[in-house]
């Protein structure tokens, strides 16, 4: 799941920059990559939940006042959302197979991505 994410390689380099021995260069690492992570998937949720209220402010905006530049704006936002759902589905399944390795209780999940259109409805 982080190797997926396009900032992770840039929290490794910066751990990995100063010159110490390896086990403090570990122990940076581990610092560093516990910050980030509570950074970029602890504000998931609300990135989600953001983007989902943005595009129903601009799909409400395009049934009454149609141009390109909320068309543009639009599937930018789709893009973004389906990036969101896909992390979201990661950490999902990184969760579950946690579950199962520490408490060896299987949690199946059916791996199935979200539409906006089914967010935004179920959000009316």
């Amino acid at each position: 799941m982080w190797l997926s994410h396009p900032e992770f390689p840039n929290a490794v380099r910066d751990a990995r920059d100063s010159p110490v021995d390896l086990s403090n260069a570990m122990a940076k690492f581990v610092e560093k990559a516990r910050v980030w992570n509570k950074e970029v998937f602890g504000k998931l949720f609300h990135s989600k939940k953001r983007v989902v209220a943005r595009l129903r402010c601009v799909q409400t905006a395009l049934s009454t006042n149609p141009n390109n530049f909320l068309v543009d704006l639009e599937k930018e936002l789709r893009v973004e959302f389906t990036k969101i759902s896909k992390l979201e589905e990661d950490l999902w399944a990184m969760k579950s197979r946690i579950t199962w390795l520490v408490k060896g209780i299987p949690v199946f999940i059916i791996p199935r991505r979200w539409s906006v259109e089914e967010e935004t409805n179920s959000l009316a």
